[in-house]
């Protein structure tokens, strides 16, 4: 959901490839949890998921696919995307704090 966001602008192509990954209570739910988090919360709120599920490496790789997909499914892939992408895949790949 932050991946569609990111740009303050959820298209029809990433609200689609969202209601075919998650379902409608899910989708609001999360959108009503994220509505007024800030880029910095939405962060935490991943890498403390992540890190809390113990994503194994092809895990990880799986949902930077996903990202990139939501990312990519407009036909655009702007720069602020891009910047994002970067940014996931280094904190993906920081060992959990211990």
């Amino acid at each position: 959901m932050h991946a569609a966001q990111i740009d303050n602008l959820v298209v029809e192509e990433e609200y689609e490839l969202l209601h075919d990954k998650i379902d409608e209570y899910v989708y609001h739910k999360i959108k009503k949890e994220i509505a007024s988090d800030n880029d910095y919360d939405r962060v935490g709120k991943l890498m403390d998921y992540i890190n809390g599920e113990k994503f194994s490496k092809e895990g990880k790789e799986l949902l930077l696919q996903e990202v990139k997909e939501i990312f990519t499914v407009d036909g655009e892939y702007t720069q602020m995307e891009r910047a994002v992408f970067r940014f996931l895949k280094k904190i993906f790949d920081k060992k959990p704090n211990l």
